[in-house]
């Protein structure tokens, strides 16, 4: 009877993935068009440039950027049995993603969004209705289970909130480290079963019903971010300015490191690949300080380039690059 135990205990743990990190998130392409600046409410602008992207919305950009970074990476998502939705997954699997837990479903299809940038490589972001709002509460949490020793949980809001945050407890009961980034902007409850709290600055202005006009401190941010939500870590991203983050786990410390200054070509996607850099920083044992600068080094190597996750380096593009920056 014990050897029939072991072996269904062997059984079970070889049909299990390895996995570092684990990313729920929406899955989907789109189209970037340039402009020559972003327009006001009402106003009509010429766009010129239209192109397919490579890029595959927040869940497969940051799968991708920590992929190329080395880590073993899974994402759970669902896309249409269509054209888009083979394409995206096709795209993850060249990048060595594991993309088991992408359910492909005739029932739905593959949201795809929709780019503007301008000539200072900023940017404005329709993203497309979720083929991931087909996503049940049970793939996820089977497919949770199927994965070996993950260490992090990362999700956000380009799928429903509810099911990120449901996903996010499930994963924090099982030991893993959890990352949130409440994209597009949703109402949040107490999330104190988050770790890290990613949000732009206009993001966490939202959150805390802050004007978009008012001069405010980054470090006041960060800490009425966590008063209000509760998460362990808040992280503030300040598109030019740099970043910020206010953590309880170091006797209430703030940390603010400032952006390098380089030619941005291109900010799109450049805050997923920023999330990206600090969890890979925070799988290897670095502590926040010094994933925030990490960060900010990827973040500056990433707007000096164009298209999509392409723009993401590997660690010896980024050593070559941060050796001359």
């Amino acid at each position: 009877m014990r050897q029939q135990k072991a072996i269904r205990r062997q059984t079970r743990c070889s049909n299990m993935y390895k996995a570092d990190v684990i990313v729920l998130n929406h899955l989907g392409g789109g189209t970037t068009v340039r402009v020559h600046h972003l327009p006001a409410v009402g106003e009509t602008v010429m766009g010129f440039d239209w192109k397919i992207c490579r890029d595959v919305a927040k869940g497969g950009n940051t799968a991708i950027a920590l992929s190329r970074l080395g880590l073993r990476v899974a994402i759970i998502s669902k896309v249409g049995n269509d054209t888009a939705g083979r394409r995206d997954k096709q795209w993850l699997d060249d990048e060595s993603v594991d993309t088991s837990a992408v359910f492909m479903s005739d029932d739905v299809s593959t949201g795809q969004g929709i780019m503007l940038i301008d000539d200072k490589g900023r940017n404005m972001i329709v993203t497309g209705e979720s083929s991931t709002k087909m996503l049940s509460q049970d793939e996820v949490k089977t497919s949770l289970e199927n994965f070996r020793s993950p260490k992090f949980f990362v999700s956000g809001f380009e799928i429903a909130p509810s099911l990120a945050l449901d996903a996010a407890k499930f994963a924090k009961s099982k030991g893993l480290k959890t990352v949130l980034n409440p994209s597009p902007v949703a109402p949040l409850p107490c999330i104190d079963y988050i770790d890290y709290l990613f949000v732009n600055e206009l993001e966490a202005r939202l959150l805390l019903d802050i004007n978009v006009d008012d001069n405010v401190d980054p470090k006041i941010l960060c800490k009425q971010l966590h008063e209000r939500y509760h998460a362990c870590c808040t992280i503030v991203t300040l598109g030019e300015k740099g970043s910020a983050a206010y953590t309880t786990d170091q006797k209430d410390a703030y940390h603010f490191y400032p952006a390098i200054e380089v030619n941005a070509v291109d900010t799109a996607g450049a805050g997923d690949g920023f999330l990206a850099a600090v969890v890979y920083s925070l799988v290897n044992g670095k502590p926040i300080q010094e994933a925030l600068d990490w960060a900010n080094r990827y973040a500056a190597y990433t707007v000096t380039k164009s298209g999509g996750f392409d723009a993401y380096p590997t660690l010896e593009q980024l050593h070559y690059f941060t050796g001359k920056a």
